[in-house]
C-alpha cells in the first residue's frame, strides 16, 4: 500500500496529524474484507469522516483542514490507484507515461462533505518502473516527465523536477523493483541543483499482511 497525504488548511497539523491519519489509512485498509478497490474505498471514506469530524469541532473558530490522498495499491503485476482532491499521478514505462488526474471526479479533497468523491484508476506495472505522485503540478512537470528517458536515475530525474518548481510543493518519486518486501528510502540532498553525495538509504521492512 502506497499513501500519499497532503494537509492543508488554515488549523494547525502536526507530524502526529499526519501519523494519525495515515495510521486510519493502513487499519482500514488491511482490515476490509472483499475486492481491493473496496478496501481503497473504506480507506478514503474513514479519512474524510475523521477530517469532517474534527473541521466540526473547530468550525465555530472558523478554523478547516483538507486533505488530498493518493493511494496506491499493488497487486501482482497491476496497481490501483485512487486520488481524492485535485491530485496528480504519474506511471512513468519503460514505453509511455501515462498521467491520472481527473479533478471533477476526485472533487476538491477531504474534510469537506460527508461523501468522499474518488478517482480510480488501474495500471499494468513492472520492474524498473517509476511513479510520480503530487498535490501540485507545475507546468513543466508534464514536459519532463514524459521526455525523461528510463535510464536515467532517480536523483537525475527529482533534480530535474525540483530545479522546474518555482513554488513550495511537494512529491512522492517511487521506484517499483524486485524484492522482497522492503522499502528504501533515499534522502535526498536539500539543494536540489547542489552537488552533493549520494543518498543515504534505510531498509524498513513493511508489516507482515
Amino acid at each position: 500500500l502506497l499513501v500519499y497525504l497532503n494537509l492543508s488548511g488554515n488549523a494547525t497539523v502536526t507530524s502526529a496529524d499526519y501519523s494519525q491519519v495515515i495510521s486510519k489509512v493502513s487499519d482500514n485498509f488491511f482490515q476490509t474484507a472483499g475486492s481491493l478497490t473496496n478496501a481503497l474505498k473504506t480507506a478514503v471514506e474513514a479519512v474524510n469522516t475523521a477530517l469532517v469530524e474534527r473541521n466540526m469541532k473547530t468550525t465555530g473558530r472558523g478554523q478547516y483542514v483538507m486533505g488530498t490522498l493518493v493511494l496506491g495499491a499493488l497487486r501482482e503485476m497491476q496497481l490501483y490507484i485512487v486520488q481524492s482532491g485535485p491530485t496528480h499521478a504519474y506511471h512513468l514505462g519503460e514505453a509511455s507515461t501515462q498521467h491520472f488526474h481527473d479533478a471533477q471526479l476526485a472533487g476538491r479533497g477531504l474534510g469537506f462533505s460527508q461523501t468522499a468523491r474518488i478517482f480510480y484508476a488501474h495500471v499494468e506495472v513492472r520492474p524498473g518502473d517509476r511513479l510520480v505522485f503530487a498535490a501540485q503540478m507545475p507546468a513543466a512537470w508534464e514536459d519532463s516527465l514524459t521526455a525523461e528517458p528510463p535510464s536515467s536515475s532517480n536523483e537525475v530525474l527529482r533534480r530535474r523536477l525540483m530545479g522546474e518548481a518555482d513554488e513550495n510543493i511537494n512529491g512522492a518519486l517511487i521506484q517499483l523493483t524486485k524484492g522482497k518486501g522492503q522499502v528504501t528510502v533515499m534522502r535526498p540532498s536539500a539543494e536540489a541543483g547542489a552537488p552533493q553525495p549520494a543518498p543515504a538509504s534505510e531498509d524498513i521492512p513493511l508489516p507482515a499482511v
